[in-house]
């Protein structure tokens, strides 16, 4: 319960933004729109659905700002597919843990509005 709480402030952050850029129509969020511990994990999985933004392109937007996503299928190829997603791009997966900052989740999401809003 203690690791939840320090979660919990980062998640609303990002789970707050993810969100409204999925209501936009920039990204799809993968799985509960909610930053609610007893739905989810503070990780979140998207695609980009604007024209021009990749998977990879969000990656290395984050990378090139010092913040550490990842991308890929996450051994989920059946899910994905499922999802109507190929399992050879994937999703873009950010991972939120006990010791990240309000300031690390602000950074991230500069990042991310530069290549999702251009």
């Amino acid at each position: 319960e203690y690791m939840t709480r320090l979660e919990q402030t980062p998640q609303t952050v990002l789970a707050g933004y993810l969100s409204r850029m999925h209501e936009r129509g920039f990204i799809r969020v993968i799985g509960p729109l909610t930053d609610d511990p007893s739905v989810r994990v503070p990780t979140f999985s998207f695609v980009p659905t604007t024209g021009g933004v990749t998977v990879a392109s969000v990656v290395a937007a984050a990378h090139a700002s010092k913040i550490a996503i990842r991308s890929g299928n996450m051994y989920g190829v059946r899910l994905l597919e499922d999802l109507n997603i190929d399992p050879e791009v994937g999703v873009v997966r950010v991972s939120l843990v006990h010791y990240n900052t309000e300031e690390e989740v602000a950074a991230l999401i500069t990042a991310l509005n530069e290549v999702l809003l251009g």
